[in-house]
Order: C-alpha cells, then structure tokens, then sequence
C-alpha cells in the first residue's frame, strides 16, 4: 500500500483544520484509524511533530509551522476555485474581496495546466432546468474537448428556430442567464447563445473537434459594462426625488459622473455601450428622469412611451 498520498492528505488536512479527532481524520482519508495511526507514525519519521491530545475533546494536531508539500489540484479542482473567483469579483460587496484573489493567486500559481477554464461569471448563478443544465454541461464538455456542436436555437427577433454548428469557446453567466460564447459556421463570426427554453430547443456534441483560435482574446467580444462589445456613446439625463437617491448609489456605464443640481436634482453624465440598456433605465426612472442628450435617443424613447400609452388606452381588449 502505497502511504504518500494519505500521509500528504493528513498533512494538509491538520494545517489547514488544526486539531482532528481519529475517527473525523479517518473519515476524512476514508481509511480506519489504525492505518491513521500509522500515518503518524511515519509523518514522524519524516520530521514532522504531531501532538495527540487525548480525551473527549482530543485528537491530533501539527506542531509548529510546518512547510507543506505543493498542492496538485485536480483539473476540476482548479476550475471550481476559478469560477469561484470569477463569481466574487462580480460581487465588489464581498469584503475578503482582495485577500481571496491573493490566495487564489497562491493555489493557482502551480497550476500544470494554466489555461482557461472557459467559464465566467459576471453575476449570480442562474435557475436553469434539468434540460438547460444539461446543455450546459454538454457545452463544458464541449470546450474542454474542442467538439462541434450542433445546435437548434431561435433569436429573439426570429419567429422559427434554426439548426446551426458551432465551436463553443467560452461559458458566461451575466444578469442571471447563461450564455455559451461560440463561433457560428452560419455567420462565420463569434456570437452568443443564450441557454433558455424559449430560445435553445437542442445541443448536441459531435465527435468532430475544431481547433481553437490562438489569438482569441474574451476581452475583444466582451464589454466593460454587459456582455456586448459595442461602440461607446455619450448620454445626459435628469432623475430627481427617490429614484435620484437611489441611482447614486449604483455604478452605471462604462464611465458615470453625477452631481446634484440641487436637494431633489440629479444630473447624470455616463459613457455606455448599449442603448437597449440606457432606455431600459430611463423607462425604468418614469416620470422621474428625463433624456437630455443625445437627441436620436429622445426621439425614440417619445416613441416608446407612445407605444405603451396606446396599449393602455386603446378599446381594444384582444390582448386580455
């Protein structure tokens, strides 16, 4: 029976733990505790002091510091702890914020394998059914393989689904969806899919591999402020009364600069990539905003609101 790897599991289980009872250090090795006793015995021989305290409240514990042999994670083992990291940046709240990343740092620096692990996580982690899971398992196979995949997926702006193959790249979890960041043999260009009932009605892996892009970059197809890289555009807009309150406490844009006008005024001056995005938050403002510049903008946010008010004031009851 080769002793190593137990010995070195017992090692970093009493750094890491401190004091352990025989029966909880057993569990732990999944062995009995005489074989527990007898990796004592030769971490001993070895150098390394382990105090046992008896009694109810007894067990054994390293004495001293004591220098750890490297850590040889597993390859899932390194991807749980990137994404975990991945889900804590997206939450600046976290107040270990950056001592965690330092320590990921550590446990990742000898990593054997430093590439990617094709998932990121820009918000919290989504419902998704036992069919979705199960897509984006296949889509992480997918990318750890480099396997074509052979989708059925509809758009939003498409009234039936399409069949397509693509090369997934990348898994992204933003704003409570996820999305599998692929290269489409249809638009010959990367694009995103977006895992949902109403829009991924398959996936399917095939036995053909392709071969990833060496210069692909997630920061080119990827934005500072949403999963779209698109152009910059500049935008001003009033708030006032709570809702001003309570926009200046939020990070908006790829660049934001606010200042009270006065006790119930907000001005608000922000770069963004999205206009969906901009005039989703003014309609989310109400009454209490108001688009100042750029004037296109105006324009259609006018049409917007004429849109919902003729759905409220028409006669027409078809839709109820």
């Amino acid at each position: 029976m080769n002793r190593t790897a137990p010995c070195i599991r017992m090692l970093q289980l009493l750094k890491t733990l401190g004091r352990m009872q025989m029966t909880e250090l057993a569990q732990a090795l999944e062995t009995n505790p005489r074989n527990v006793r007898e990796f004592r015995r030769e971490l001993e021989t070895a150098g390394y002091v382990i105090r046992q305290t008896r009694g109810r409240y007894g067990g054994y514990e390293l004495d001293g510091e004591v220098l750890l042999p490297a850590l040889a994670l597993q390859r899932e083992e390194e991807q749980a702890l990137q994404e975990a990291g991945s889900y804590l940046r997206a939450h600046p709240d976290f107040v270990h914020q950056e001592a965690f990343q330092r320590a990921l740092e550590k446990l990742l620096s000898g990593s054997r394998d430093p590439v990617s692990s094709g998932t990121y996580v820009f918000s919290r982690l989504p419902d998704m059914s036992e069919q979705m899971r199960g897509f984006v398992e296949r889509c992480t196979r997918a990318i750890e393989q480099q396997r074509c995949v052979r989708i059925t997926y509809r758009t939003l702006s498409e009234e039936k689904p399409y069949t397509i193959l693509i090369h997934p790249y990348e898994l992204l979890y933003y704003q409570g969806a996820c999305y599998a960041l692929a290269y489409s043999l249809r638009a010959h260009d990367y694009r995103l899919f977006r895992f949902s009932e109403q829009r991924m009605f398959d996936f399917t892996l095939l036995e053909r591999h392709f071969q990833r892009d060496a210069d692909f970059a997630l920061a080119k197809h990827i934005g500072e402020n949403g999963l779209i890289k698109g152009e910059l555009f500049f935008a001003r807009f009033l708030v006032k009364g709570v809702r001003a309150r309570l926009l200046a406490e939020r990070r908006i844009g790829v660049s934001c600069h606010m200042r009270w006008i006065d006790d119930q005024q907000l001005q608000v001056e922000v770069w963004m990539e999205s206009t969906y995005a901009l005039l989703e938050l003014l309609l989310q403002l109400g009454s209490d905003g108001k688009l100042l510049a750029p004037k296109h903008l105006k324009e259609r946010l006018v049409c917007e609101c004429e849109q919902m008010l003729a759905q409220y004031t028409s006669p027409d009851e078809s839709m109820i």
